[in-house]
Parts: structure tokens; sequence; C-alpha cells
């Protein structure tokens, strides 16, 4: 698996940290303060998007006036706090420490807000691990287009056919895969369509325990 990696780039919702979640809890919230119910297929919908491309996305599925800075800015009042106890994949931070040990540059590609992500990761103590977050609201394109997955390995100066990709949604995957990278699915109960997932990727993982010994036998 690891055989002429030379970087890795994480998604950071639902592939390192649980808050799909409460991302759903949210948009249900949200639109419930407008009297809208939520329905069922919004999560499938606006699965890749940065929070630019969402609120432009509620503004016109749901007629809403609301301007995107506001929604943004409620979005985030929203999570913010919550974001600091949210649980972390089964031992995805064991894995990103030992990476960083034996040297490999790591940057993120999020559809999440730089500001928020850095503050996670500070209070995690992962700041460390990363030395780039490249966002989809910054290269202007949502998942599955490759631009954020080609930002974040520019960043770090591996190429992107040099680089393995962790993602937990198909827009993910196949973003990744579309910039030249390998993927490895990892797994999201929050998620419906892991068997199209994991069959679009080159490898997958429900936790990152394994992996991590995977990873601790190539260098060895």
């Amino acid at each position: 698996m690891f055989q002429n990696v030379k970087g890795m780039i994480f998604d950071f919702d639902g592939t390192l940290i649980n808050s799909l979640k409460l991302w759903q809890e949210v948009d249900v919230e949200f639109l419930r303060a407008r009297g809208i119910a939520c329905p069922d297929n919004l999560q499938q919908d606006i699965e890749g998007m940065g929070l630019q491309d969402c609120a432009r996305y509620f503004q016109e599925r749901f007629s809403l006036t609301d301007s995107v800075e506001s929604m943004i800015s409620e979005w985030s009042d929203m999570v913010r706090e919550k974001y600091f106890h949210l649980s972390w994949k089964e031992g995805s931070e064991k894995f990103l420490q030992y990476a960083k040990d034996v040297d490999y540059p790591m940057a993120m590609a999020t559809s999440n807000q730089e500001d928020l992500v850095s503050k996670v990761l500070g209070h995690r103590g992962l700041s460390h691990i990363f030395s780039a977050i490249a966002t989809s609201d910054y290269v202007g394109a949502a998942k599955p287009e490759p631009d954020v997955f080609l930002e974040a390995a520019r960043r770090i100066g591996v190429r992107a056919e040099d680089c393995l990709a962790f993602e937990d949604t198909y827009a993910g995957v196949e973003g990744a895969k579309r910039a030249g990278m390998r993927a490895v699915a990892v797994y999201n109960g929050h998620m419906g369509n892991w068997e199209a997932i994991q069959s679009l990727a080159d490898h997958h993982i429900y936790e990152y325990h394994s992996l991590l010994e995977t990873l601790r036998d190539y260098h060895e």
C-alpha cells in the first residue's frame, strides 16, 4: 500500500474526526428555524461542497434570502464549540504521529473552514502533523473536482501521483483519483453508499490501528 508513497493527503470531516452526524443535525436545526423540513437526500446532494457552495445551494434549493456570509457565520457558531468534544476515528491520532515520525509530508484537503480545522488540530495537539491545510473554498471548486487535492499536494511539494489520499465520501475518493492520487476509503457509518466508495478506492479501512501496523511493517 505504501510503496512509492511520498506524501499523504487527508480529508478532515468523517475521515479523521466523527463530525458528519453533527453537520446533519445542524442542517435539520437550521432549516427548522426557517420552517423547512430537512430533505432525506440533503447530505448526499451537498457531499464534497465547501461552505460557500453549500450556502449558495441552500439559497437556491430552499429559496432563502439569507446571504452566503450570514449562513456560513450561523453554521460556524452552531458547530464551533462542539468540535472540541467530538471523537476521532479509532487509531487515527497514533497513525498520524507515526507517519510524521517517519517523515511523510502531510496536508489536509477539506471542505471545512481553515480557521476551524486549525483550532481543532491545535486543541488536539496535532498542529505539528500537517504542513498545510487546503480548502475547497480557497480553490473555488468542490469535490469531486481534483483542485483541493492538487493544491494540498503542491503545498507540501509532493507530486499528486506520489500521494496517498484518505477520504470517507464518494465525492472525496473520486476527487483524489481525478487528481492522480491513490485513495484509501475510510469507513463512515453515516454514509449509505460504502460499497460504492470502497469499490472506487484503491484500498479501504474500517479503523487506523491495522493501517498503523501495515505502515510500521513497511518501515521495519
